[in-house]
């Protein structure tokens, strides 16, 4: 659609206008737009973000704008994205979590503004800032609830990011050699309760093969640059205090035997008393109170998420006990959280002084790493293999012996693996034209996995004209969002307007100011941001 922008004679000798409304000048004031750099990923990596960045830059470009849609290599796209900030416009799949904490603090907190860190927009608000510290302190869930609300409407309302979509996520495994799968909201297959649960018939065996895209270039559960891919074998080899339930959102203890609340400022955690590390030795309450310490002081994430965090004190081999100096209603799922990973003292205290490594997130932790999840590393070959064996001494033991991670260039290399019995399983979605067929075909089985993770366009506001609320808008009202459920994902995911999943529906603000296709509209914005067009229809940025 690049350069099709209709324009029409003006009434009684006016000034010609588009199609949607404003006029073209001889002389428009502030420069010409530069070319809108688009990032994405491949389209064999994933074709449903590859398809929406193209259809949002088709219908901006009808707008007036120029537009190069970019899709690097994944680590270059990460890069990119995460750490050098080197693009205008970005779509992502990010923010899974259970708690609207991580969704408000991670994506928009200032906090978060260090490179490889979540605010990749560059939001940069003290008053915002101040409300997520509240909602953080807020014990009474109703009035935290109305804080989340409004947060959510101030966010949309500047288009800080301009969520897209939730997917429900299809994936497939071979219902020939396993049994008794598991599958839950957002990770799916790739869940931990599955590699726990999942166990083969009397035709399978007790390795398990699956398939993903991706590299894996990191094992280090500090490490702010973790992909989905190894934040689910990480979560695999390190373990938690708490755990999401199967069936549930609310975190239960796991390595704690209990987790008691004194007061609103003390929470005491006795550990369970058949603890094990992958080297031997015993899990003790020094290695919690190493791990927050430890992460407070290493990772600004952690350091801002538990900021109300004053002290630990360790009372025994098996007892914790934090003290708050503020109440913190976001402890539990920090615990049951990917920040909630628990390291070993005897490992890690040498970290990163003994290291070539300037800061702890370049430390990739591959080489012999201890954990004490249910299972431990065995073997790594950087874009090729990955092999993980059941650790013995784990007290609730998986149904399987050995689990292999093997890498795939494209969606289609991870169908191919498992439709010729490479791989057992694929922990990814299927493209939409895949589903039917391993529907259709009794060898295997498909599972669905609504998504905690949201879809969401973020525009670079450390850029000019793009920290412009009006200018973001325009551009939010350009995302053809239905037309992308349908096209990209055959109407399986869901169009939202808020920066939460509805998976955590009762966070969920569906009254927020609703960003949909109306080009008139993104005309008007950004009209009203000082934009004007040129006689070819091209559009010239506001002056500085």
């Amino acid at each position: 659609m690049a350069g099709c922008t209709g324009f029409f004679g003006g009434e009684d000798g006016d000034a010609p206008v588009t199609e949607y409304g404003v006029e073209l000048t001889d002389d428009p004031a502030g420069e010409e737009w530069d070319e809108i750099d688009y990032l994405t990923t491949p389209e064999d990596v994933s074709p449903i973000r590859y398809t929406y960045a193209n259809l949002h830059a088709e219908y901006l470009e009808e707008l007036g704008f120029e537009v190069s849609v970019r899709a690097p290599s994944i680590p270059q796209y990460v890069d990119d994205g995460f750490v050098n900030r080197e693009f205008d416009i970005y779509v992502v799949r990010q923010l899974d979590g259970w708690d609207p904490d991580r969704y408000l603090h991670d994506a928009f907190h200032s906090s978060a503004l260090a490179d490889g860190e979540v605010n990749i927009s560059g939001y940069d608000n003290p008053e915002y800032d101040e409300m997520v510290e509240q909602q953080r302190r807020e014990t009474d869930l109703e009035a935290r609830r109305d804080l989340v609300f409004e947060m959510q409407e101030q966010l949309m309302e500047e288009q800080i990011i301009s969520p897209i979509l939730v997917q429900n996520r299809i994936m497939a495994y071979n219902s020939d050699r396993y049994q008794n799968a598991y599958s839950g909201p957002e990770e799916g297959l790739g869940r931990f309760w599955n590699f726990l649960n999942i166990e083969p018939t009397d035709e399978g065996d007790e390795t398990l093969v699956f398939s993903q895209i991706s590299d894996v270039n990191t094992l280090n559960p500090l490490s702010p640059e973790r992909v989905r891919v190894e934040r689910g074998i990480i979560k695999l080899m390190y373990d938690r205090l708490m755990r999401i339930p199967e069936d549930e959102v609310v975190p239960q203890p796991w390595m704690a035997e209990s987790i008691d609340q004194e007061d609103e400022q003390t929470v005491v955690v006795e550990l369970r008393d058949d603890l094990q590390w992958h080297d031997g030795e015993d899990v003790t309450a020094e290695d919690v109170q190493f791990t927050f310490e430890y992460g407070q002081e290493h990772s600004s994430t952690i350091e801002s998420q538990l900021e109300p965090l004053g002290s630990i004190d360790v009372e025994d081999d098996q007892t914790v006990v934090f003290n708050f100096d503020e109440p913190m209603a976001t402890f539990e799922s920090f615990l049951a959280g990917r920040n909630g990973s628990i390291l070993p003292e005897h490992v890690w205290s040498d970290y990163p002084d003994d290291l070539d490594a300037e800061t702890i997130g370049e430390f990739t932790n591959t080489d012999d790493p201890v954990g004490s999840g249910p299972f431990q590393l065995t073997s790594f070959e950087g874009g090729e293999e990955l092999s993980l064996e059941r650790f013995d001494d784990y007290f609730q033991e998986p149904n399987i012996d050995e689990v292999i991670r093997i890498e795939s260039a494209d969606t289609r290399g991870m169908v191919n693996a498992l439709e010729d019995g490479t791989a057992d399983m694929i922990p990814w979605e299927l493209a939409p034209e895949d589903i039917d067929r391993f529907n259709d075909d009794d060898e295997f089985e498909t599972v669905d996995a609504f998504m905690t993770s949201i879809h969401y366009a973020c525009y670079n506001m450390r850029r000019h004209p793009y920290d412009n609320t009006e200018i973001r808008r325009g551009l939010a009202y350009a995302i053809p969002k239905q037309e992308a459920v349908e096209i990209a994902t055959a109407g399986t995911a869901e169009v939202i307007q808020a920066p939460i999943s509805p998976a955590l529906e009762e966070w969920y603000n569906d009254d927020v100011e609703h960003f949909n296709l109306d080009l008139e509209a993104a005309a008007q914005e950004l009209e009203a941001a000082g934009c004007e067009w040129d006689q070819d229809g091209r559009i010239h940025m506001p002056p500085e």
